[in-house]
């Protein structure tokens, strides 16, 4: 299990999640995120990565898209919910 950001330094959240599924397939990866774009969203989440959780949601939704990777789930923080 890898909990990422997505701007991290030196490559980037991305492409480290990229390398991660191809060097070591069985690893989970869940994004933390203050950035909320759909774009971006679905480019993180095409690297193989299962779930994406917003900053500000993170007390919510940091646990449970845990959970759901480990399971093999998708989990993706909802925006209705950020806008709160």
């Amino acid at each position: 299990m890898a909990v990422l950001d997505v701007q991290i330094p030196v490559m980037g959240g991305i492409e480290t999640a990229r390398r991660i599924s191809e060097r070591s397939p069985g690893v989970q990866v869940v994004f933390l995120s203050s950035y909320q774009s759909p774009a971006l969203i679905r480019e993180a989440l095409s690297t193989g990565a299962l779930g994406y959780v917003f900053k500000a949601l993170a007390v919510e939704d940091l646990r449970p898209a845990i959970r759901a990777a480990l399971d093999g789930r998708s989990f993706v923080s909802s925006l209705e919910s950020s806008a709160r």
